[in-house]
């Protein structure tokens, strides 16, 4: 498995060529680690990929929740339905969302505004 780094407006994207079954799974746990220090938004596109394991599975499920604690999150993209279905099945369509393309997932990362922003700028528009 090949695994391709680009880096698109907010987010990193990670390109898996091939499947997540055994090789790769160690540098993909590695990159995720790397980018949970550095990055607040990441997507996987899945469309060359095929098989997916348990512990890949595990390692997405994982990473998922880190990005979503520092306010980001972790994206699908380009996914076949049999993995939709694995996805599904575990229940990790809970945890991740799911694009058509990597275009679709980019568009839905908006202006992250928390609770406290936004009653400032409320507060200052009621003003004027």
């Amino acid at each position: 498995m090949i695994i391709e780094k680009r880096t698109k407006e907010k987010a990193t994207i990670l390109l898996f060529r091939g499947d997540l079954i055994y090789d790769g799974l160690n540098e993909l746990e590695k990159l995720f680690s790397v980018l949970s220090d550095s990055v607040n938004f990441v997507i996987l596109d899945l469309g060359n990929t095929q098989y997916i394991s348990a512990k890949a599975l595990g390692i997405i499920a994982f990473y998922a929740r880190i990005f979503q604690e520092k306010r980001g999150g972790l994206k699908l993209a380009n996914m076949s339905e049999n993995i939709k279905r694995i996805f599904d099945i575990t229940g990790l369509l809970k945890v991740v969302e799911i694009f058509e393309s990597q275009e679709a997932a980019l568009a839905n990362i908006g202006p992250q505004v928390g609770k406290l922003e936004k009653m400032l700028l409320y507060s200052k528009k009621n003003l004027a």
